[in-house]
């Protein structure tokens, strides 16, 4: 992995799932205002954030915690 494919990867992705995903332009569609719409990605984009940051947290604590844990190293 690099830099770029992170960045260009990740921005395809989130291109994808955002602009052209059907459930995302339904969503978008259904609202009366562009402001509404505007309001209904950012309430989807908090509520990912949040997933995605306690997913990570998530794993930061299970390192922290399994750093030490080889079973190759300890012989089993």
């Amino acid at each position: 992995y690099t830099f770029w494919t992170f960045v260009v990867g990740g921005t395809l992705v989130w291109l994808s799932m955002y602009g052209v995903n059907q459930a995302q332009v339904q969503r978008y569609v259904a609202c009366r205002t562009e402001k509404q719409a505007k309001l209904a990605l950012l309430i989807n984009q908090l509520g990912l954030f949040l997933i995605v940051f306690s997913a990570a947290g998530c794993g930061i604590i299970m390192f922290t915690i399994y750093v030490d844990c080889d079973p190759l190293l300890a012989g089993r």
